[in-house]
């Protein structure tokens, strides 16, 4: 039986007049020019869908489609600037944690460092916000946060800490956590601060322990009655946005270097604007 041979699998005779002409200095020159090129083109652009996902915690993310929060809007700007196309997930934030670990997500939104370290997550090195532990009551209660063991003595007194499951609280509100879990009520689900003004205000919790812009921002949506800010603990976080650990590193390089081109031209504080906060640097 006789065996087929395919021209593309011919040895190619090294006298032959189109070898030497394709092979040829200046030809390959222009070769190699064209697939540097391709490689450069391929790394600008992209095609690929990104879930990113998160609860609802306006100003960060929100679940009005007109404003669907600021860290959502600069990071769909800066990936579909490089093509990429971008699915926007409400998810509760300890599921959306787990869906990242197991590579079902590609993004969620507004981690803490603590976050980001207990997981063993992949993040950005640009923060895309801050956050701190603020406290809010009724309007009618004068209660002032001073520090955690009054707020911890406070609380004692039949006066529940309304907090978020999944999110943490820096190291000495954990430690009271941890020491004392029946001061604290947790919310669950895709919008949890939601949740916690309800709570607050039907008397099933006493405090919120949340970032003012998230409350203040949430509390005017419902347009309901103020609340009184009692106070913060102070020091501020800053929050990122994590990565699945088997996406491409080019993608945290686009986020990283859109969040700095976005504040430099001046996007970043027309979108803070926006939504009636500042620039945290």
């Amino acid at each position: 039986m006789s065996v087929k041979h395919y021209p593309f699998f011919h040895d190619v005779d090294e006298n032959n007049e189109l070898y030497n002409t394709f092979n040829s200095k200046p030809v390959f020159i222009l070769k190699i020019i064209l697939l540097l090129a391709l490689c450069c083109f391929q790394n600008k652009t992209y095609a690929k869908e990104i879930i990113m996902a998160s609860d609802i915690w306006c100003p960060y993310i929100c679940q009005d489609p007109q404003k669907p929060g600021y860290i959502v809007e600069m990071l769909n700007d800066i990936l579909q600037e490089k093509q990429f196309i971008v699915r926007n997930e409400t998810i509760p934030l300890a599921r959306a944690i787990m869906l990242l670990k197991n590579d079902k997500v590609d993004i969620v939104l507004g981690l803490t460092q603590q976050h980001i370290d207990h997981h063993q997550l992949i993040s950005s090195t640009m923060p895309v916000g801050i956050f701190a532990n603020d406290f809010f009551v009724k309007s009618n209660n004068a209660w002032q946060f001073t520090s955690v063991a009054e707020l911890a003595e406070y609380a004692s007194k039949n006066h529940s800490i309304g907090i978020i499951k999944g999110y943490f609280y820096g190291q000495s509100i954990e430690e009271l956590i941890a020491e004392k879990p029946n001061l604290f009520s947790y919310a669950h689900g895709d919008f949890p601060l939601n949740q916690n003004i309800n709570r607050l205000m039907s008397g099933h919790i006493d405090i919120i322990l949340d970032s003012k812009n998230a409350v203040l921002s949430e509390v005017k949506r419902l347009n309901i009655t103020p609340l009184n800010y009692a106070g913060t603990q102070g020091k501020s976080s800053q929050l990122y946005v994590a990565l699945s650990k088997i996406i491409d590193v080019q993608l945290l390089q686009v986020i990283d270097q859109g969040i700095t081109d976005y504040r430099n031209s001046g996007k970043l504080d027309k979108l803070l604007t926006n939504y009636g906060i500042s620039d945290w640097q």
